[in-house]
């Protein structure tokens, strides 16, 4: 006895071989898609994190009051510095 393989064996056999062959390189394709994806989010995820890390959004400047107040002009005149 001779064993044959699938593509030997008839023209049904050979489709769906195909077909098969068909579904595995649709299926690389999306598993090709989604690792891009996932790349794009883990670069994505990579470049906020540095951009928080170097830009603080903390600015202390902004909530404090700058110089001489109302009071130091009252205790020493208009020409304090």
């Amino acid at each position: 006895m001779t064993t044959s393989s699938p593509l030997q064996v008839g023209g049904g056999k050979a489709l769906t071989r195909r077909a098969s062959s068909a579904k595995v390189r649709s299926s690389r394709l999306w598993d090709y898609a989604v690792f891009l994806v996932l790349c794009l989010f883990a670069a994505i995820e990579i470049c906020r994190r540095i951009k928080n890390e170097f830009s603080s959004s903390y600015r202390p400047e902004l909530h404090y009051m700058r110089g001489p107040g109302p009071k130091t002009r009252e205790k020493h005149g208009d020409c304090a510095a």
